[in-house]
Parts: structure tokens; C-alpha cells; sequence
């Protein structure tokens, strides 16, 4: 009886799994032939090898709105659409893609309002208020260099509380080097007087500020698909110039002692490898997608050969200069692992949101770290840090027209992030907690951007 109720049970599994209807593949489509068209014809071959597509291939649609996608992240891509014609035989197809270019002349102007809870100390090229007034302007061209290569120059200008600067750039970007799809990039930048970097805090847990009087800057970038969602991406920066002053942002002096420095060199040093998974469907706006990345990321920077005027602190708290002073060379270097993840949903055809995070830790080595009025000849630190992120979209108005295009959007972020070392070294901003707000309007077309944006930033003693 057990036996014939087990029969029974079966052949009722059996047609139950037989009504079941079985399981719908994604269609999938033979690509024929790939047309691009674009508003600039030089751009076509850069577009279609930026696909990953190859004709004769058999392709879902996901794969094509991924590719499609890809094309969107190109710099001088403003849009990108597609679709699909019948080909020749039967069963296949001719994927068009529309791609809705930049002009080979641009231009960016940008108004920024920061206000801040508290006075630092950012640089001596504004107030050191608690509200700040900046603007910046760019102007560029590029060509298109045969049928994978873009020549691109710009100048530009920064008036803000840590840059008083003009400066100009030259670079050369390859695409699908090898017929691999990989994109290479080498530039060259060139800075006047004056503009102040905020060292990493890893480098100098003091938070601190460097001046260049002059810089010169070179750059190369590496960008290999491993997939069609997947590259490694490396880079590298090195950047030359004269020193001109050194200052604490949350606190201007470092103790009884004040050295001013007038003359030096000073130098820094940027290397990265990111393994980077890219689903979003455009850089400027997105709507879905995830990014997902993680490396290893070096840092380095050295300044020396210090001149500086040496004051001391009366008994009345007034600085008296007692003359010049050689100062020690100071160096510093990080080297850190990083992950980072955002993701994007569309909220109407309008608008999105996007939230994110990311996490680092490393070691890092310091030679004549100076932390009040002692000075430390070598220090090793491990490095930890951590950020979150939110952002909202809103989409005001567009234009989509046959060689005409604009975009008007409102762009609000917030980002809270935590730095530390261990030892903290005793400094009463370790770790070190920042939190910012922006909201700004942003107006592109095929010609440039105009961008107007309110900061709000908070360093130091955030939620404590």
C-alpha cells in the first residue's frame, strides 16, 4: 500500500513539473552589420570599437543596451540611443547606434558658494571666513586623429579660497589599442601662481596644507575591458613644483614656533589599480546600474630644500621674527586598499537616486612629521578610512534634437566619511570626520557646461 501511494505521488509530481511552462530565454539577436551614426563622423570608428561588438556576433538585448551604455561613458558622448534593423537574410539584424556628440570646441564656467561651520585655515588666496566665494572657468578644444585617436588642449582659470591659478593642458587619448577595446591616455597640465593641496591624511594626520607658487603635472591612464561589464583601469600622476607655505586647516598655527616658508620644491606622486564592474547606463545622469570597484592606491609626496621666516610667540601672544631658518626635508608616503560601491534607481523618468560607501586601510611612513612643536624624524602609521554617500537627481528640462541637445538638472549630494591613523599621535582631530552638502544647477549642451553650486562643509567635529 506504502509502495502504491509512493507511485501515485510521483506520476502527481510528474504532471504538475509537465504543466509547468518551461523557462523563457532572452532572445538573442545575430548583429549583422554595426552603423553609427553620430552628429561628428571622425568619432564612428572610436564608437563602434567602444561597443566590444563584433558583426557576425549573436548578442541578447541586455548586451546591447550594455554596450550602448559604454558608448554613453565616452567624454565627448552627450547621448546614445540604438536600434535594430532587419539585415539581409533572414534572422538578422543591423544594430544602429545613434550617438549625439560634443563640438570639437567646449567650455566649462563654474560658480561655487561654500559656507563653513567654523574658520579654516585653506589657503591665503580668499577670506578666512566662515563663507567662501570661488569661480573657474575652462575653454578646449580636441580632434579627432585618424580613426582611434583624440588630441585634446585646454586652459582654464580657479578664483577660489585655495587657488589664485591659471593654467593650461595638453593630452592625447587612444582607443581600442591592439583591437582590444583598451583606451590609453598621457597628458600634461601646467600651473601658474598659486593654488593650496590639502595632504592626504594618511601622509599628515595634522590635516595640513601645501602652496605651490608654480607646478608642472603628467599624467597617464590605462583602461583594459576584461568583460563587458569588467576592466582594469591603472593610473599614474606626478606632479613638480615650488613651495611657498605650510598651514594646519583647523588650526592655523603649530605652537610657540611659526615658520613661514618662502622658497622650496616639493613634489607628489599618484599611482592606482582598480578592478572597476560598470552597470550604470551614463556618467553624468544615471538612472540604474551598480559600480563596484577595488584596488590598491599609492600615494607619496616630499617636500625639501625649505627656506623659511622663523617667528616666535611673545609673552604678550604676538609673533616676533628672530630670522631665517633651513627647515627639515619632509616625506611621506601611503599605500592603501580600497572597495567602493554605488548604486542607482530610477524614482520617474525624471529623476534617481544613488547611494554608496567605501573603505580603505593601509600603512603608511613619514619622515620629519612635525606635530606641535616636536618633530618626529620616522613614523609609521596604519591608515584607516570609510565614507557614505547619497545623491538626487532631478532632470528640470531636456532637449533632444537631430544635432541639438541640452540638459538642465538639480544635483544634491550628501557624503560623511571617517579618517584615522594608529597611533592617533595624540591630535585632538584623529580620527577625522567630514561631513559636506551640496546642491548646485547644472546647464549642458554640445558646446560646454555652466554650473552654479552651494557647499556646506563641516570638518573636525562632525555628530560629536
Amino acid at each position: 500500500m506504502r509502495f502504491l501511494r509512493f507511485l501515485l505521488l510521483c506520476a502527481f509530481s510528474a504532471s504538475v513539473q509537465a504543466q509547468e511552462p518551461p523557462a523563457v530565454e532572452p532572445a538573442r539577436f545575430l548583429i549583422e552589420t554595426i552603423t553609427v551614426e553620430s552628429s561628428r563622423k571622425a568619432s564612428a570608428g572610436i564608437i563602434e570599437a567602444e561597443t566590444l561588438l563584433k558583426e557576425g556576433g549573436t548578442y541578447s538585448e541586455d548586451d546591447l543596451r550594455q554596450a550602448v551604455s559604454r558608448v554613453h561613458r565616452l567624454p565627448f558622448v552627450l547621448d546614445a540611443t540604438f536600434s535594430l534593423r532587419k539585415g539581409s537574410e533572414r534572422d538578422t539584424y543591423e544594430l544602429v547606434i545613434q550617438a549625439n556628440t560634443a563640438r570639437w570646441f567646449f567650455f566649462d564656467r563654474s560658480v561655487q558658494l561654500v559656507g563653513f561651520d567654523q574658520t579654516y585655515n585653506l589657503g591665503s588666496f580668499g577670506d578666512d571666513d566662515s563663507f567662501s566665494f570661488g569661480h573657474s572657468g575652462l575653454i578646449g578644444g580636441r580632434i579627432f586623429v585618424g580613426r582611434a585617436g583624440v588630441l585634446y588642449g585646454s586652459w582654464g582659470f580657479q578664483r577660489d579660497l585655495t587657488s589664485d591659478s591659471d593654467g593650461a593642458r595638453i593630452g592625447y587619448t587612444h582607443y581600442n589599442l591592439f583591437g582590444r577595446g583598451i583606451a590609453a591616455d598621457v597628458s600634461f597640465a601646467t600651473n601658474g601662481c598659486c593654488t593650496t593641496q590639502v595632504i592626504p591624511f594618511g601622509i599628515d594626520p595634522n590635516l595640513s596644507t601645501w602652496e605651490w607658487l608654480d607646478d608642472d603635472q603628467a599624467s597617464m591612464s590605462v583602461s583594459v575591458p576584461l568583460s563587458p561589464r569588467r576592466s582594469l583601469q591603472l593610473g599614474w600622476s606626478e606632479r613638480h613644483g615650488q613651495a611657498l607655505d605650510h598651514a594646519r586647516v583647523l588650526a592655523p598655527f603649530f605652537g610657540d614656533q611659526e615658520d613661514f616658508i618662502f622658497d622650496g620644491d616639493q613634489d607628489s606622486r599618484h599611482l592606482e589599480a582598480r578592478w572597476v564592474q560598470d552597470t550604470s547606463d551614463e556618467p553624468i545622469l544615471p538612472s540604474r546600474g551598480t559600480v563596484l570597484s577595488a584596488g590598491l592606491v599609492y600615494e607619496a609626496y616630499e617636500a625639501r630644500d625649505l627656506r623659511a621666516d622663523r617667528y616666535v610667540r611673545g609673552p604678550d601672544g604676538t609673533l616676533e621674527r628672530v630670522g631665517q631658518v633651513d627647515l627639515p626635508d619632509f616625506e611621506g608616503e601611503q599605500l592603501l586598499a580600497t572597495a567602493s560601491a554605488i548604486r542607482h534607481w530610477s524614482v520617474t523618468p525624471r529623476q534617481s537616486v544613488s547611494a554608496g560607501g567605501q573603505i580603505s586601510a593601509g600603512r603608511s611612513r613619514l619622515t620629519n612629521l612635525r606635530v606641535d612643536d616636536l618633530l618626529m624624524p620616522e613614523t609609521d602609521l596604519d591608515v584607516y578610512g570609510g565614507s557614505v554617500s547619497g545623491r538626487h537627481l532631478l532632470r528640470l528640462w531636456a532637449l533632444r534634437e537631430p544635432g541639438n541637445m541640452g540638459d538642465l538638472y538639480l544635483d544634491t549630494n550628501v557624503i560623511y566619511s571617517v579618517e584615522a591613523t594608529s597611533p592617533d599621535l595624540g591630535l585632538r582631530n584623529n580620527p577625522l570626520t567630514r561631513l559636506e552638502l551640496s546642491t548646485g544647477i547644472t546647464f549642458r549642451n554640445q558646446w560646454g557646461r555652466l554650473r552654479l553650486l552651494f557647499t556646506y562643509l563641516d570638518l573636525g567635529e562632525v555628530l560629536q
